[in-house]
């Protein structure tokens, strides 16, 4: 029953035979949990068929996928070292199979036996599991000395609608390249809102694309961990899955597309892309970073052949380079002739033959069902163009991908209308407008409008890649949407365009926790300030950087050079007033938030804070309404208003029961002074001086009365002389 693996290739016959009886085999199916982080489990397991996906739980709650677990692999080999520690992952199939499995409870007394063979067994088992930590820190390392210059070709399956067959030529394609032409192949599955080529590989996978995406870019992540994201398929053939949900396949942004295919190209010689139907930035990317690309036309779907034209009517606008794409008409039948179709701009430059598929059925590709039928050889004759291009290239010969395909007898001709051997262009953004464009994101992070925010900055870098600010400016949304990791990565990239932008370099030190780095850039900053005295923006931004490092009081000293320079600069008008507020001084805050003509939905929102930490109130839940009427949404607001709700509740409670004991007593001037106290915590001044006077009248002696009294009475008059000023 034991495979020959790593772990018992030092074994003899006997030591085998004594193993195998105290194994037991089962099947094991996709998505099935062998044991979960935590458990009280110390079996070791061997997967004879299929995958394992080991993970973790991290600290913010999400599962991170360390290793993967294939044919003729172990896992839960900790259970040799450690007989008492719970289990410190989770174990995942990813792809059915068979498990062998060793029981700790019969395992441990064979090992732990004093007998000759069970210390054989037990040495040459510890002696496999060094060797193979060994190998695997070399492959690591190979992996990661690879040569820069070395590239797999990229190979784009696309159509304008479902039905095509895409799926099920990209799958063959595959598997042809892999197994045949004994290539290192990943399927890459860009379906990503159904990951069809994901489920017809039997893959269920936890580290999909998406996952991969939210590292890409971190420049401490190793070629391990990367790897750990393809799941093996067959010997050369990997996928890398599309997400296991449609919230998950919104997740991957166009930015990190190409970063993940560069990555992949120098692990593989072909890269496989089946791409979700229609077009879109993702297809578009897919499209853009592709050698060929092969557009699936269905051949007796009328409405598809429309569909198609349009598809590439957008192609052309963006001037997409010709000859990169090559038309197939899928479901051809035996009289079919590209001329039968309705006359187009697009030419055929080969056929796939229509076939009874039954594959689906059995959730398998037509490749693992029927490696000989009429389709997969049409599909092979393609594979082979490609190789003899992809051979005729090295060695100098001038090939052409269009020869030789299936069908094709007008085989070297464009696919688009029209000259010219132009590379791909997106709309381009001036500089002015870009300008314009993040200014406006700034409003929206003002206001509070964060997913609207945070929407638009996506779609501006589908648009834009080189703009630092761009890249700030949304790290700055991530930082507010509390997506730490996300906002890492970003302001990374912003850094990486342009490394004098001091802004972001001082909020990555703040996110990492980077002291020294944090106050570097405050010392370059500053430095950068006194050259250039004049700019308010310059003074506004080292204020920032000194409140990220809680210097208030240098953050005020910045904010109030910038008002010097610009008093009518808004945003450092605010930050003056917060850095007063920080550094407990919610008085003189608020007299700065005064002198704004507006104060628009940050300015209420603050000053309803400065107010509620003075203990006034009722102006606080004013301000906070005035803030609830521009955005009900915006931070606590809710949640403070919700508060101070509760307070006057009770504080009206509490007057009703004055009320009612002056009913009783009304010459008790006591409940009249404290009555009063109760309507200026309500703000209610005119009701407060009624109730103070009624208490001067019963008892004229009454001196915290009359000092009260006294204190309306100026506090008034000071009012009075600011608004005639």
């Amino acid at each position: 029953m034991l495979p020959k693996i790593s772990l018992f290739e030092d074994l003899s016959e006997n030591e085998l035979e004594a193993l195998n009886n105290i194994a037991s085999k089962s099947e094991i199916h996709r998505g099935e949990i062998i044991f979960h982080e935590g458990d009280k489990n110390w079996d070791l397991f061997i997967v004879e068929a299929g995958e394992i996906e080991i993970g973790v739980i991290d600290l913010t709650g999400t599962e991170k996928v360390i290793a993967r677990i294939r044919e003729k692999e172990f896992f839960g080999e900790m259970s040799l070292y450690d007989r008492t520690s719970a289990r410190s992952t989770t174990a995942r199939v990813v792809r059915s199979g068979n498990l062998i499995r060793l029981p700790s409870d019969k395992l441990w007394p064979l090992i732990d036996a004093p007998t000759p063979m069970s210390r054989n067994i037990s040495s040459k088992i510890m002696l496999a599991l060094s060797r193979r930590l060994r190998e695997v820190t070399q492959r690591a390392a190979a992996v990661l000395k690879c040569e820069e210059n070395i590239k797999g070709k990229v190979i784009s399956v696309v159509s304008s609608g479902s039905g095509c067959g895409k799926t099920t030529f990209a799958t063959t394609m595959a598997h042809i390249i892999a197994r045949e032409q004994k290539r290192k192949v990943l399927f890459l599955d860009l379906d990503l809102h159904y990951g069809d080529g994901s489920f017809l590989l039997g893959v269920y996978s936890q580290n999909s694309i998406v996952n991969l995406a939210r590292i890409i870019h971190n420049p401490d992540v190793t070629a391990e961990q990367i790897q750990g994201h393809f799941s093996l398929i067959h010997e050369n053939l990997h996928i890398l899955s599309a997400p296991n949900n449609i919230i998950e396949a919104e997740q991957l942004h166009v930015e990190n597309l190409a970063s993940i295919i560069g990555c992949c190209q120098k692990l593989f010689d072909y890269v496989v892309v089946d791409t979700n139907e229609g077009i879109n930035p993702v297809v578009l990317a897919a499209i853009e970073a592709s050698e060929h690309v092969f557009f699936m036309l269905d051949s007796q779907d009328i409405l598809n052949v429309k569909n198609s034209v349009r598809f590439f009517q957008v192609l052309n606008t963006l001037r997409f380079p010709e000859n990169k794409v090559t038309v197939l008409a899928n479901k051809a039948r035996e009289d079919f002739r590209p001329e039968h179709l309705p006359k187009t701009r697009l030419r055929i430059a080969g056929c796939l033959p229509e076939f009874q598929d039954l594959s689906r059925k059995d959730g398998k590709t037509v490749f693992q069902m029927s490696p000989q039928n009429r389709f997969c050889s049409a599909v092979r004759t393609v594979v082979t163009t490609i190789i003899k291009d992809e051979n005729n290239a090295r060695n100098g010969i001038n090939g052409n991908h269009g020869n030789g395909l299936p069908g094709s007898k007008d085989n070297g001709k464009s696919m688009l209308a029209g000259k010219g051997d132009h590379k791909m262009l997106f709309p381009s953004i001036t500089g002015e407008n870009l300008s314009i464009l993040i200014n406006e994101l700034k409003l929206l992070l003002d206001e509070g409008m964060l997913p609207e925010a945070e929407a638009e900055a996506r779609e501006l870098l589908k648009l834009c890649h080189d703009s630092s600010q761009l890249y700030q400016v949304f790290g700055e949304i991530l930082i507010c949407r509390e997506i730490p990791e996300e906002a890492i990565i970003v302001m990374r990239k912003a850094i990486e365009l342009d490394a004098n932008n001091l802004l972001a370099t001082g909020m990555l030190g703040h996110l990492l926790a980077d002291r020294d780095q944090l106050n570097r850039t405050i010392q370059q900053m500053n430095e950068r300030c006194q050259k250039s005295a004049r700019f308010a923006d310059c003074w506004n931004d080292l204020g920032r950087l000194h409140g990220l490092a809680g210097n208030f009081d240098d953050a005020q000293k910045a904010f109030r050079k910038a008002l010097e320079i610009n008093p009518a600069f808004r945003d450092a008008r605010i930050n003056l007033a917060i850095a007063l507020g920080e550094s407990g001084q919610p008085g003189p805050a608020l007299k700065e938030l005064e002198q704004l003509d507006h104060k628009g939905l940050r300015g209420h929102y603050f000053a309803g804070c400065f107010h509620q930490l003075q203990g006034a109130f009722a102006e606080a839940y004013a301000e906070f309404q005035m803030a609830t009427v521009i955005r009900p949404e915006y931070h606590d607001l809710s949640k403070r208003l919700e508060h101070l709700g509760v307070y006057f509740s009770k504080i009206e409670a509490l007057v009703q029961m004055h009320r009612n004991y002056l009913t009783r007593h009304p010459a008790f001037p006591d409940l009249h002074y404290k009555l009063a106290e109760l309507y200026f915590q309500m703000a209610k001044e005119d009701e407060a001086v009624a109730e103070l006077q009624e208490a001067l009248r019963l008892n004229p002696n009454y001196k915290e009365a009359r000092q009260r009294l006294s204190q309306i009475t100026e506090k008034a008059k000071v009012a009075g002389a600011g608004k005639k000023h």
